[in-house]
């Protein structure tokens, strides 16, 4: 680099810039200060813009998600019991965009299926209800309740219709999930 003198033009030769006008060192310098503060500004516009986009990754419905219950993963010695726990899901999954993915000991061979939500509302008590088709070789019929807390799922599925309750004791093969952290 070359100087002449200080009100002299200064432009550095391995950037080649050509100017019709005279640039002073001080001139060199503010402008490179101005590019590094521009920079900056869009380094941190991109790290905005980015985090945005990954929240609205977020899932909004609270049905989406991955719901678990470790004790259908246990073994048990009633062995009507054991079948529920070998044919229903320890894990289940649903995705924003319409896929269904049990997890379990014979559900994982099910794989990937759709689902539709084909009903929505909400109870007194701020609890989630939904209806949910499923389909496997057939159609599969959820009645689905997220709880208020939007930490518990309960759910009791029919091959004909939709249930028309949600009740444990009642009907053994009704499952609880508990939202996976």
């Amino acid at each position: 680099m070359r100087f002449l003198r200080e009100s002299d033009t200064w432009i550095p030769p391995e950037i080649g810039l050509y100017f019709s006008h005279h640039i002073t060192q001080e001139d060199f310098k503010m402008m490179y200060r101005m590019s590094l503060i521009l920079a900056l500004i869009l380094s941190l516009l991109l790290i905005g813009c980015a985090s945005q986009q990954i929240e609205s990754r977020e899932p909004k419905e609270p049905l989406h998600g991955t719901w678990e219950n470790r004790d259908y993963a246990k073994p048990v010695h009633d062995p009507e019991e054991a079948a529920f726990n070998i044919i229903y899901p320890s894990q289940i999954v649903f995705t924003p965009d319409g896929k269904f993915t049990p997890r379990g000991v014979l559900a994982q061979a099910l794989g990937v299926t759709p689902y539709r939500i084909t009903s929505k509302w909400t109870d007194s008590e701020g609890n989630l209800w939904y209806k949910v088709v499923i389909k496997f070789e057939g159609e599969v019929y959820l009645l689905i309740k997220v709880d208020s807390s939007n930490k518990i799922l309960e759910l009791s599925t029919s091959p004909d219709d939709y249930p028309t309750e949600i009740d444990m004791k009642r009907h053994p093969t009704d499952r609880i999930y508990y939202r996976k952290k």
